[in-house]
């Protein structure tokens, strides 16, 4: 009998800690509509934030953005904790026909010294970087300023508590239409 207990207190803890992977995933694009899509590996207890260029686009700018992110997020660092994060970005041509000049670029971030305020630079470079290029979820402006803040609180919660839960599911989420998706990898 005891052990079937311990079982359901592990299995129940297991499950509040999965509950919460995905309402940070889903908090996080649903406050950053630069975002496209967001991937937490649970090995490399690591952050992929996916964003998404189409139409015309400087290609000049797209080389030389991975060197600028980084180096604004190491100044940001050295300025507010001294912290020396990782990260690392790449992007991929994925236009094809109608579609050509479609890039889908991934930034990777170490989650452990991941913060608000440098989520909040990301989103500001690539909007001041690719201008109309950028691919920005516009149903933000038709959610409830209550929801956005709950959200934004669930966010802030979430980033302290992301590294300390040692999730064993990686996770993905993505925008479809009006909505955000999170599933299982």
């Amino acid at each position: 009998m005891f052990g079937f207990q311990l079982f359901r207190k592990t299995r129940e803890a297991l499950q509040a800690r999965h509950k919460a992977g995905i309402e940070f995933i889903g908090a996080l694009l649903i406050c950053y509509p630069e975002f496209y899509a967001a991937s937490y590996d649970a090995k490399g207890l690591s952050l992929e934030i996916n964003f998404l260029l189409q139409g015309e686009i400087d290609e000049k700018k797209l080389r030389e953005f991975p060197a600028f992110l980084q180096e604004s997020i190491e100044t940001y660092h050295v300025l507010e904790d001294g912290i020396e994060p990782e990260v690392s970005m790449a992007s991929v041509d994925v236009g094809n026909g109608e579609e050509k000049g479609t890039v889908l670029s991934y930034i990777t971030r170490d989650l452990v010294s991941l913060t608000r305020g440098e989520l909040d630079m990301i989103a500001d470079l690539l909007i001041d970087t690719f201008g109309d290029a950028l691919v920005i979820d516009k149903a933000e402006g038709l959610l409830e300023d209550s929801f956005l803040d709950m959200e934004s609180n669930v966010l802030d919660k979430m980033l302290g508590e992301m590294p300390k839960l040692h999730l064993r599911q990686s996770l993905t989420g993505l925008r479809e239409g009006d909505r955000v998706i999170v599933y299982n990898n």
